[in-house]
């Protein structure tokens, strides 16, 4: 048997957790939910950081539209937040940005400022490795959706930030595909022909959030929230959940 498809996959879960498999998976629930557990979308983070986000004088990093959005939200509504620059990979070449002067990432450390606001979603961890690797320390580096914070005031928010996804649940729906990316190992079609599409609702965690997830099943998006998920779940109470794997390799060698 090929080391990566191991005979038996529960054999890769560490030993610590097979001895304590409850506590072990209320532990894991509880780590995911409090870094994935609100919306990875800029319109909430803005909202949470006009609360939450410390005072003094920031980068944001990197470039683009959600970058964007936030100078427009902290300009207008936090006037004790000093928006120094932009970083990004392209350095200057990127030109300027909503007038603010953009700087590579390895520029930082020579820089005064209190600390770098990770603005883009789907690359937040990635993100927040590249400026580790260039020497920024962890207590300079604002990571918003992963950030307990913003778990915490999306808990608060939830009826407000569940109700676009919950408008979207049809009635009489019986099963539910959870899928978190557009490939998949068994493709839509073929799981149409075990889940029917008129009573199946397929719940999209993946980003970024895609218009047309799937040809043979009705599809809602909600910025991979497991918060908003947990809330669809309650309200559909669906008999026959389904997660959907993109990659058999990781399927099979999954740690739990």
């Amino acid at each position: 048997m090929n080391a990566l498809f191991p005979q038996k996959p529960w054999d890769t879960i560490p030993a610590a957790i097979r001895g304590d498999w409850e506590n072990a998976v209320k532990r894991l629930t509880d780590e995911l939910l409090t870094k994935l557990g609100g919306p990875r979308r800029i319109e909430p983070a803005c909202r949470f950081m006009v609360d939450s986000l410390p005072a003094g004088r920031i980068f944001l990093y990197p470039g683009g539209v959600d970058s964007e959005k936030l100078i427009q939200v902290l300009q207008a509504r936090r006037p004790d937040v000093e928006i120094l620059g932009v970083a990004d990979r392209q350095g200057a070449d990127y030109g300027r940005l909503q007038g603010f002067e953009v700087i590579k990432p390895e520029a930082l450390p020579a820089r005064a400022f209190d600390c770098v606001v990770i603005t883009n979603p789907r690359r937040e961890a990635l993100l927040h490795d590249t400026l580790r690797a260039v020497g920024l320390d962890e207590t300079r580096i604002f990571n918003p959706y992963s950030h307990p914070a913003y778990t915490a005031w999306c808990k608060e928010s939830l009826d407000s930030l569940a109700a676009p996804a919950l408008a979207q649940v049809p009635a009489n729906i019986r099963n539910v595909i959870i899928a978190f990316h557009p490939t998949n190992v068994m493709t839509d079609g073929e799981l149409a022909r075990a889940f029917p599409p008129n009573e199946t609702l397929l719940l999209y965690m993946g980003l970024p959030e895609l218009d047309n997830v799937s040809d043979s099943f009705r599809a809602v998006t909600f910025g991979a929230s497991l918060l908003i998920l947990e809330r669809l779940l309650e309200h559909i109470r669906p008999e026959t959940v389904l997660v959907s794997s993109f990659h058999v390799v990781a399927y099979m060698t999954l740690p739990v």
